[in-house]
């Protein structure tokens, strides 16, 4: 069963500072990466991660619970486990992996939306199953680590919520790379960030930071970032 720590002594704070050493430069990391939408013009920017879990995973455990007990209540009725043992077990296998196949398929997906023009996040809440909506300036991520069992299998990166206990996990394991681009990205006042997906906007979006006489960054920077071209 998957253990996800949150207490407090755990936590790590990630700041919000693009960083030379963590940012891929050699790729394109929106373009590359599954499960990401980007939404770009001159008067929308904003980038859709898709956090939900697999599903095919879940989907497959539920299966394979549900036609285990189809198995052993076969067994039962056919009197080859002739014991009340095997009627309880068939049963929860039944129910367990019914209900388990039916909500990998039906469930919503965790989507993380990050408006770089408008300066805000648009998230799931784990506890209240609703979409809230704060300012990027104002949110607080953590590193945590993930466990199965007692076994360690990687680290994550959260949003602290309302409940400062209680966090909604965006990315996994080598997380540095895409969290420095999505500070870029969410950085108005700095020119967007590498990839082709946004050439077609970087003119405008110059023209913007222009007009409002380019303001002074909203988060540090250490590496250079230049005006010299959009």
């Amino acid at each position: 069963m998957m253990n996800w720590y949150t207490k407090k002594k755990r936590r790590i704070q990630v700041d919000k500072i693009i960083s030379h050493d963590d940012l891929a430069w050699d790729k394109d990391i929106i373009n590359k990466s599954a499960g990401i939408k980007v939404e770009v013009s001159e008067t929308e920017q904003r980038i859709t991660i898709n956090a939900t879990s697999s599903r095919l995973a879940s989907i497959v455990c539920g299966g394979i619970f549900f036609l285990a007990g189809i198995i052993f209540a076969y067994f039962t009725y056919t009197e080859a486990i002739n014991s009340l043992d095997g009627k309880i077990l068939s049963i929860i296998c039944i129910l367990f992996g019914g209900v388990l196949f039916i909500y990998s398929l039906v469930r919503p997906k965790r989507l993380f939306t990050f408006d770089r023009l408008n300066g805000t996040i648009t998230y799931p809440e784990t506890q209240a199953n609703s979409i809230n909506s704060i300012y990027f300036k104002d949110s607080e991520w953590v590193k945590k680590y993930s466990f199965a069992g007692r076994f360690y299998i990687g680290d994550c990166l959260a949003l602290v919520q309302s409940n400062e206990y209680s966090t909604v996990t965006l990315l996994y394991n080598d997380f540095y790379s895409e969290w420095s681009y999505l500070v870029w990205f969410m950085d108005k006042n700095r020119p967007l960030p590498p990839g082709t997906i946004f050439d077609s906007i970087r003119k405008a979006d110059y023209n913007r930071r222009k007009t409002d006489g380019f303001p002074p960054p909203l988060y540090n920077a250490t590496i250079l970032i230049s005006e010299d071209k959009y």
